[in-house]
């Protein structure tokens, strides 16, 4: 089906919820349709959802991820909102969100859960994570997002065309963020109130495989969008090892004038040799780097031209 607005309620085991997450985004959103992507729950919420009108369809390979995927290749539509499942975002704010991409001021809008983040010990782990990830990001880019991790947002079909998601857990809203970003759009974010989940429904979070993740991303950040310095940091490591074991060799030379610690000599050439190929890495990542902004600035203005 082509055109509209479709809304993507991602679900595993939201039994006690999802039934009023269906009800009030139709409410809100009349005119759109609702799709419910059950990945592979073991108890109601399939049938629940059905029985409020939601167009439900399965994916039986676990992770949100793999369900945002599933849904941005299977639909074709206009505009895009992406709900999580466990009532914790408000439908009432959606109209906030889609406006803005409607309207053709942004491409993406984010729901930020800073104005309202309940304390439980869960969202907190995840808030130092959220901030550690989106202080990467400004390092390399230039926004104003604060909620990196939010999953209710509001995006056009260029981005849904276009962008190459590859995550497969919940870390698919960072990669989506990212990748937004890199590709030339434009991302808004309006406050919204979050709410703690209801009594009995448990939260699908992994605190510390999100926190591996959050590592790994922000060093992937440095790495792809500022090379140089990424290269210089990693390199100061056999810079030093160098400056050691040649210091020793130079000290044997000057009190001796001859070298006796080969082994020594060698490690320092060989950590020297290292540093020098990591900052040739660094300048060549630069350079493809440099090229690789200057073609997506290329391709927009075209766009912009297209468009009028």
């Amino acid at each position: 089906m082509k055109g509209g607005i479709a809304v993507i309620i991602p679900a595993y085991n939201e039994a006690l919820t999802i039934a009023k997450v269906v009800r009030d985004f139709k409410k809100e959103l009349p005119k759109a349709d609702v799709y419910v992507f059950d990945n592979d729950s073991s108890d109601e919420t399939a049938s629940l959802a059905k029985r409020r009108g939601a167009k439900v369809i399965q994916v039986r390979r676990r992770g949100k991820g793999h369900v945002i995927q599933k849904a941005f290749d299977t639909l074709d539509y206009d505009y895009y909102v992406v709900v999580d499942g466990d009532d914790t975002y408000p439908a009432e704010s959606v109209h906030d969100l889609l406006g803005p991409v409607v309207d053709g001021r942004y491409d993406m809008m984010v729901g930020s859960r800073m104005g309202g983040f309940k304390k439980e010990k869960k969202t907190v782990l995840h808030s130092i994570g959220n901030r550690i990830i989106l202080w990467a990001l400004k390092f390399c880019f230039p926004t104003d997002i604060k909620d990196m991790l939010s999953g209710y947002r509001a995006v056009n079909k260029d981005i849904v065309k276009s962008l190459n998601l590859l995550s497969g857990g919940f870390t698919i809203e960072t990669e989506m963020t990212i990748k937004t970003l890199e590709s030339g759009f434009e991302i808004g974010e309006i406050p919204i109130r979050y709410r703690e989940r209801p009594a009995g429904s448990e939260s699908k979070l992994d605190t510390w495989g999100d926190g591996i993740y959050i590592l790994t991303t922000v060093l992937e950040l440095f790495r792809d969008h500022r090379p140089m310095q990424f290269f210089i940091a990693v390199s100061t490591i056999p810079f030093a090892l160098a400056v050691g074991f040649g210091y020793a060799v130079i000290q044997e030379i000057l009190k001796t004038g001859n070298v006796t610690n080969y082994s020594s000599l060698i490690l320092a050439i060989s950590f020297s040799v290292i540093t020098l190929i990591l900052l040739s890495m660094g300048f060549i990542a630069s350079s493809v780097r440099k090229s690789h902004v200057e073609t997506i600035g290329l391709l927009k203005k075209m766009k912009r031209r297209n468009d009028k």
